[in-house]
């Protein structure tokens, strides 16, 4: 006898799955320039979109002896390559740069310094490596101070250092005037808006050395307002980037105490 099909049982349930909740995406700030720079070397191990010390070049300018390309452009001494020895007379310099290499050997620590238009080496000592060991790690910018000198092997300048500093604690200390340019708008609400963006940004730095000012750009007019004694502000990393991030924020310029 032929046997019988049967057709098998339907679930209680629909086969589908119910439709998933819609996805929500959470708004955060954009990165600035160099939170964006980190997460590029850390996930990929190069630089995509700028280069970490293009944020202080014009800074760099008025706290060093120039650029390293200048630096490591000037005539070597007579002696140089002939035999001559490092009892050259010295010259003092202050350079900036990337630390972009770090090695050592024996009691003495090289850095080598990168700014974008040329490199030089740096030559620490023991007894300076234990007070600015936490500022060895590549990639950071920094500035030091010391007497150039003449290497017969690497046939150029290297610079025997006596002062090694963050770039952002010289640029904070040295720092005196600083003048935001604002673009207003013309409403008057985003302009109350940006005023008090403005004065929070401000307040968390306050006590500084540094005097404020602000000029206004106003269809195509500009004007300045300097801010009085009590507005005074330490013009720290945090707060030069608080002040990029304000809404109509176009420049921002820094004068220092002293220029080499």
């Amino acid at each position: 006898r032929p046997s019988r099909m049967h057709a098998p049982a339907m679930p209680d349930r629909p086969i589908c799955s119910p439709a998933a909740p819609p996805l929500t995406i959470a708004e955060h700030p954009e990165w600035q320039h160099g939170d964006r720079l980190r997460a590029e070397k850390e996930a990929l191990g190069l630089y995509l979109s700028g280069r970490p010390f293009e944020a202080y070049r014009d800074m760099a300018q008025h706290l060093t002896s120039g650029s390293l390309a200048d630096v490591t452009s000037i005539k070597p001494p007579p002696e140089a390559g002939n035999g001559g020895s490092f009892a050259q007379p010295r010259r003092n310099a202050t350079v900036a740069g990337l630390i972009f290499d770090i090695r050592r050997r024996g009691n003495r620590t090289t850095l080598t310094l990168d700014d974008d238009t040329g490199r030089i080496e740096i030559q620490l000592y023991a007894e300076m490596v234990d007070a600015v060991r936490h500022l060895l790690v590549k990639d950071a910018v920094v500035i030091a101070s010391g007497q150039l000198r003449w290497d017969n092997f690497l046939t150029g300048w290297s610079l025997s250092t006596r002062s090694l500093r963050d770039i952002n604690h010289v640029i904070e200390e040295q720092a005196r005037r600083l003048v935001l340019t604002l673009e207003k708008s013309d409403d008057d609400a985003e302009a109350m808006l940006q005023l008090r963006a403005l004065k929070e940004a401000l307040e968390p730095h306050l006590g500084g050395a540094c005097e404020v000012a602000v000029e206004y750009c106003v269809g195509g007019k500009t004007a300045q307002l300097a801010f009085g004694e009590r507005w005074r502000v330490r013009a720290s990393r945090d707060l030069r980037q608080a002040l990029a991030a304000l809404p109509g924020a176009a420049a921002l310029r820094l004068a220092f105490t002293t220029e080499h």
